[in-house]
């Protein structure tokens, strides 16, 4: 009977060692998993407003966008490359200004200044006439605004890696489109005269309606007021317009005031047009509204009514 006891008390120590030790060794062969989305799992999504070119106009249009970066890498890498890849298809309107070969190589601050290198094939297009120097200076301020809107810094200071070698050097004015020196091109911050607001977008409108643009004119107008108002197809549009010919005698856009959710705007207009009959009729500070449709400021179809009684 001692025997047994002794026995079944052995046992016990056995099964209590040996669970201990299986116990012990669990977590450590935990710690050995790969997470086979690593790469996936050190990103972070991020928003950010990425600057693209409105229409050929000297213009910039922001487009409101979540990418993705490295959460201990550099944001500025993976938006530059946001404006090389160019706006998502529902940003209609809005082109590219990035040749297609563009990388980053270099990206350092200093003194509330960021320095961008960027690869040689920012300025591999040759400027030969007043169109290209217009996307290149647009170029410039695609990538300027985007990275100060981003925050932290003040002006950015761009530069070329010329020969490959990983250094960059600047950027000359006539490299830029700015003018025909080989001055250096300065840092620069973030410039708002190029930004498409809502003063800025009915200036275009107004313009595009004086060169009888129709078809730009058409692409202004918002697609859906906020009453829920559909605009018309492009053909009954441009048949309508055109029968009506209102001639723009001149017109100067005042000042704007734009809504809290930031999706629509009054912006005070005084025009003067003519009828095809030759009447004149003249507005002063006449309120315009405007509709913030996929990134871009747009006519509602009422005000454009409000206006040409169309």
């Amino acid at each position: 009977m001692k025997r047994l006891w002794i026995i079944l008390f052995a046992g016990a120590i056995a099964i209590i060692f040996f669970t201990g030790c299986w116990a012990e060794k669990a977590p450590k062969d935990s710690q050995t998993q790969i997470n086979p989305n690593e790469e996936s799992a050190n990103l972070e999504k991020i928003p950010v407003t990425l600057y693209y070119q409105y229409n050929d106009a000297f213009l910039l249009a922001g487009e409101v966008r979540t990418i993705e970066a490295p959460v201990n890498g550099r944001i500025e890498n993976a938006v530059i490359h946001a404006l090389v890849e160019g706006p998502e298809a529902k940003s209609q309107g809005l082109n590219v200004l990035l040749h297609p070969g563009t990388k980053v190589i270099n990206v350092t601050e200093e003194g509330g200044y960021l320095f961008v290198t960027l690869s040689g094939d920012f300025i591999k297009t040759e400027i030969t006439d007043e169109k290209e120097s217009i996307r290149r200076q647009l170029a410039v301020y695609s990538i300027v605004n985007t990275l100060v809107e981003l925050g932290g810094y003040a002006r950015v200071q761009l530069r070329v890696d010329r020969d490959m070698s990983g250094i960059g050097q600047s950027i000359t004015k006539a490299e830029a489109g700015f003018d025909d020196t080989e001055d250096a091109l300065e840092p620069l911050g973030y410039y708002s005269p190029v930004a498409l607001n809502p003063k800025n977008a009915l200036n275009e409108f107004f313009k595009n309606y004086a060169d009888k643009d129709w078809e730009k004119v058409y692409e202004s107008i918002a697609y859906m007021d906020i009453s829920g108002d559909i605009k018309p197809s492009q053909d009954e549009f441009l048949s309508g317009i055109v029968s009506f010919q209102y001639g723009m005698e001149e017109y100067e856009v005042m000042d704007y005031y734009t809504g809290a959710d930031n999706k629509t705007a009054l912006v005070l207009v005084d025009f003067s047009i003519k009828t095809k009959s030759g009447e004149s009729r003249t507005e002063k500070n006449m309120p315009l509204r405007l509709i913030r449709e996929n990134s871009v400021w747009r006519l509602s179809y009422s005000s454009f009514k409000k206006v040409f009684a169309f």
